[in-house]
């Protein structure tokens, strides 16, 4: 009778351990995920503040241009490509965005430029 009480002891035991090395693994993996998640929202505030900031920057660029501000559409040509550029050169989705005319390049008499995308095409 003894015997089998502590061997179903041992086996309360092993089973308590299992149980023990289960939880941890689940708080380790509930951890991760929550690292995750912290690093995916950090992602999505940087990537809606820098779309906020390019949206800012192309509404002034079109009040200059609806003033035929040719200077300040230059200058702000170039913190567009600035801020829609990754450090690498590439554009938010590692594309390449294609690169803003230059200033000789535009209809100085409308006052609009145009993109030219990575494989040549144009657009106003």
């Amino acid at each position: 009778m003894l015997r089998l009480w502590e061997a179903e002891l041992g086996k309360k035991r092993e089973q308590t351990r299992e149980m023990e090395e289960q939880l941890r693994a689940d708080r380790a993996a509930m951890d991760a995920k929550e690292n995750e998640l912290l690093m995916l929202m950090w992602e999505r505030d940087q990537k809606l503040a820098e779309i906020k900031a390019v949206d800012d920057l192309v509404s002034e660029f079109l009040e200059a241009e609806d003033n035929n501000n040719f200077d300040a559409q230059k200058a702000m040509m170039n913190q567009i490509v600035a801020l829609m550029r990754n450090d690498d050169g590439t554009g938010m989705n590692g594309e390449n965005i294609g690169e803003l005319e230059n200033a000789e390049n535009r209809d100085e008499k409308t006052g609009r430029a145009g993109i030219v995308g990575k494989d040549g095409d144009s657009s106003c």
